[in-house]
């Protein structure tokens, strides 16, 4: 970062996990107020399965609405890695 701005100061270790742990319990709040919201508009959820190009595989759960506004509301709700092929054969 020196070569872009001599005087920024990288962060420590601890200051990027204090940060990313509030961030967390933020976004969870966050999440929350917005799950009971959904609940009452009727949701819908989807699972997506994808491979990086490392090819490693995926899996994300997202939840989708329309708020009081009509307004299109789409949250991820996690993803986790899913270590075996995700072919036709191995679902079913």
């Amino acid at each position: 970062m020196e070569v872009f701005d001599p005087q920024f100061t990288v962060p420590s270790r601890r200051t990027v996990y204090r940060r990313m742990a509030e961030l967390k319990a933020e976004t969870e709040e966050v999440l929350k107020t917005v799950l009971q919201r959904a609940w009452a508009e009727v949701p819908s959820f989807t699972a997506d399965m994808w491979s990086s190009a490392s090819n490693d595989q995926f899996l994300c759960l997202s939840i989708h609405y329309i708020d009081d506004t009509w307004t299109p509301r789409t949250y991820s709700l996690g993803a986790i890695s899913f270590p075996t092929p995700h072919t036709t054969q191995r679902r079913t």
